[in-house]
């Protein structure tokens, strides 16, 4: 077999398999973007809320966010945890517990009661008729991230290139395929959401459109630095962790002395 001829045919593996990825995130996030789009359309011909509540609430969500990042544990905290999981008796379960399980399990469920205090905040705010389509704008932006979605479009890209190139196929049709997508998703190929994309072609007050803005600011910034706090806090927990294990220098077997297997 000719080389080009296997590779091209790996790659029309490969570009299937990225558009049934490009598929199942698309079908995600249609339910968030038509939800914005039916708030957008609500606020037209409305009157914008006033820039001092605006601001205000920006200051809500800040204040939300930086009260919902935990200090580091201390020691005695930590070892609590390392002995209540038997990882002081030497019980890695085949690395079922571990510090980085232990620390990935606690960030998972201070990231919940982050979004959580964020969401009640913007509850808080059913005065601000802005509020809604700020927050909407953010779950897509968080769940593009979360998904990898710049990635796999590169990865798309360098496929349809190269499928063009070297193998002299026609890809107009996935081309506008992908372009239909993003479009509607108002992301560009990098995997980025536009906000000032996203209200496009709906006739709304600038004063709106800004407000909308400031507050999706706020959200993306703020859930951002946010991640990387809980980041910094994890990478010190499981530290101090290993730390204390190594200290420990215990022996490591597969059951705990205080089982409740006897």
């Amino acid at each position: 077999m000719d080389i080009s001829n296997g590779l091209c045919s790996n790659l029309e593996d490969q570009l299937s398999s990225k558009m049934k990825n490009l598929d199942y995130i698309n079908s995600i996030l249609q339910s968030p973007s038509s939800l914005l789009k039916s708030e957008l359309t609500n606020l037209v011909g409305l009157t914008a809320s006033p820039i001092g509540d605006i601001t205000n609430a920006t200051g809500l969500i800040s204040t939300a966010a930086a009260d919902s990042i935990p200090s580091i544990p201390n020691t005695n905290d930590i070892e609590n945890i390392l002995q209540d999981c038997g990882l002081l008796q030497g019980n890695l379960l085949d690395g079922l517990i571990s510090p980085s399980i232990l620390v990935d399990s606690y960030l998972g469920a201070v990231t919940k009661a982050l979004f959580d205090s964020i969401n009640a905040v913007l509850n808080s705010l059913g005065n601000l008729i802005e509020a809604p389509a700020a927050f909407l704008m953010n779950e897509i932006n968080n769940q593009i991230k979360g998904f990898g979605f710049g990635t796999i479009l590169s990865e798309l890209d360098s496929i349809i290139n190269c499928l063009d190139n070297l193998c002299g196929k026609d890809m107009s049709n996935d081309i506008d395929y992908v372009n239909n997508v993003l479009d509607d998703l108002s992301i560009d190929y990098y995997g980025n959401f536009y906000p000032s994309w996203a209200t496009t072609g709906y006739s709304l007050s600038q004063d709106i459109i800004d407000n909308i803005t400031a507050l999706n600011d706020t959200l993306v910034s703020e859930t951002t630095a946010a991640k990387t706090s809980l980041t910094e806090v994890g990478s010190a927990m499981e530290s101090s962790m290993n730390q204390i294990l190594d200290d420990s220098l215990v022996t490591t077997t597969k059951i705990p002395s205080n089982s409740f297997f006897g």
